[in-house]
């Protein structure tokens, strides 16, 4: 990424640069995620757009790229060697491809008050630009399911819908193709959306917390360690959600809903990755050097 787009995103702080980072790498696999519109259709909310944080896989939004990266999920789906540096290729055209147009729209943005904007127009400035985001996501994942689809066999590709249900979980069922592949009833559609759109508050304020506290140590929150009080926190918000969406559906739609995912499978742990300082010591945005989305 060149020096002038690092540079816009820097003055857009911490949640602006983190969207730039991850639209890219939620298409290359790792925790991150991306709506599919082969694999489960555009999603809302999500890692990027108000779903998990800090590296954690949104329900809302699909990631078949990210599943096929997986050790397990290879070997499950008993993929060849041609496939699997098929898959790799594609990786690496994925990251040059939504960079282009991660920089483009970038580069079509004005700042608002000069060279040095207030915290709220870089608020709206990130408002106005999530719909592009989304779209651009949203495109561009579309495109990316034709090519793995041409890549895997029917079997497999099925099979690797089911699993990404299952890494996903009933909150899925919030995204509009998943309600109506398990038939959800239109009035659980809208509670089941209610229920998410709650949970997605609660996270955002904890995480928004969690930021905020990080500033003074000058490393990122942790979000991942199972001691992390963070974490804590967003685990049993999550489970709350999704008991409360359980307990909803009916007999006939839990049974799609476990048809829908298929055969059980058992995910590894995802590694604990360390977590990255913030540009400049203790304050987000801040510093020079390589910060993050540099």
């Amino acid at each position: 990424m060149s020096n002038d787009v690092v540079n816009r995103a820097r003055r857009l702080a911490v949640p602006f640069a983190l969207t730039a980072t991850l639209a890219a790498g939620a298409l290359l696999g790792g925790a991150t995620t991306a709506s599919a519109q082969g694999f489960g259709g555009p999603g809302r909310g999500g890692m990027m757009f108000g779903g998990g944080p800090g590296g954690m896989a949104s329900p809302l939004q699909s990631n078949p790229m990210g599943l096929l990266q997986r050790t397990e999920v290879q070997t499950h789906l008993r993929l060849t060697v041609q496939q699997k540096q098929q898959i790799a290729d594609l990786q690496g055209q994925t990251r040059t491809m939504m960079g282009e147009r991660m920089r483009s729209l970038f580069q079509g943005q004005q700042q608002p008050g000069g060279g040095n904007p207030s915290r709220e127009d870089r608020r709206q400035q990130f408002e106005q630009m999530r719909p592009q985001m989304e779209a651009a996501m949203n495109a561009f994942q579309g495109e990316l399911n034709d090519k793995m689809k041409a890549i895997l066999t029917p079997e497999q590709a099925a099979r690797l819908r089911q699993l990404d249900l299952q890494r996903r979980g009933i909150l899925s069922l919030a995204d509009p193709k998943v309600a109506e592949e398990v038939k959800l009833s239109p009035a659980n559609r809208a509670e089941v959306g209610k229920i998410v759109a709650d949970w997605q508050q609660q996270t955002g304020e904890v995480t928004r917390t969690a930021f905020e506290n990080a500033r003074q140590s000058g490393q990122f929150p942790d979000f991942q360690s199972k001691l992390s009080p963070t974490k804590q926190k967003l685990d049993k918000i999550k489970k709350a959600a999704e008991a409360q969406v359980q307990a909803l559906l009916s007999d006939e739609e839990k049974a799609a809903w476990a048809s829908a995912q298929g055969e059980p499978f058992t995910f590894r742990a995802d590694p604990v990755q360390q977590r990255p300082n913030f540009p400049g010591g203790g304050r987000p945005g801040a510093g020079r050097g390589r910060g993050v989305g540099a």
